[in-house]
């Protein structure tokens, strides 16, 4: 049995004006848990997918663990991958942020995608990216109604998508992790961060469970 997380991205920032960002999203969450194996799998098991399966020996195996993105400039970082023999998580995509319909970033897809703020029209990640079975995360979220505005839109999480911004100031909720008992107590893993609220004193949105972190206030 196994689980498999990638790092998450880090969300879409700017340092001054108000601009805001969407928030970042999880790093892909792969799981197999043999029959074997005595504990309670989180929603994502692929054990019925037979690509999902790897066999084993008493022996030293290679595995990557994927860093979260790093922190810095006006957009966010995506994940790095995380690998165990023939199965990858890939990383998070990054949050977006926009200042102008030309001087824009948007949001990338991973594992789960990043969200998008509302400022001006553009795209948040989409999750799954590339495409497993189970799905390894969801997309993320961007406000429904673009103005000046709309605060930043969640990252998607393991087994949810990122929420839209609930009103125009206050950030998205990112999307749940899953949990599973791998380690003998439940844990949740890959959380989606929440988005940026869109200004000073306005709070930012929830991370989702399983790590992801709450979006700035402004």
């Amino acid at each position: 049995s196994y689980v498999v997380v990638a790092g998450g991205g880090t969300g879409g920032e700017r340092n001054s004006n108000n601009y805001y960002g969407g928030g970042g999203g999880a790093g892909g969450f792969r799981e197999d848990k043999s029959p074997l194996t005595p504990y309670t799998a989180s929603p994502l098991d692929g054990y019925s997918t037979p690509g999902n399966r790897v066999t084993v020996s008493a022996q030293g195996y290679p595995i990557t663990v994927g860093g979260g993105g790093a922190k810095g400039g006006v957009s966010g970082q995506c994940g790095s991958n995380s690998i165990f023999s023939t199965i990858t998580s890939t990383g998070g995509g990054h949050g977006g942020w926009s200042l102008s319909p030309t001087n824009k970033i948007e949001a990338e897809p991973g594992g789960s995608g990043g969200g998008y703020p509302g400022w001006y029209p553009g795209c948040a990640g989409s999750g799954n990216t590339p495409p497993v079975s189970p799905p390894q995360g969801n997309d993320g979220n961007k406000p429904s109604v673009p103005s000046p505005a709309v605060a930043g839109g969640g990252g998607g999480g393991a087994t949810q998508a990122g929420q839209s911004a609930p009103n125009s100031c206050i950030g998205g909720t990112g999307g749940a992790g899953a949990t599973t008992s791998i380690t003998g107590s439940p844990v949740a893993y890959a959380g989606g961060g929440g988005g940026a609220a869109w200004q000073a004193g306005q709070p930012g949105g929830p991370g989702g469970t399983g790590g992801g972190a709450k979006g700035s206030s402004g």
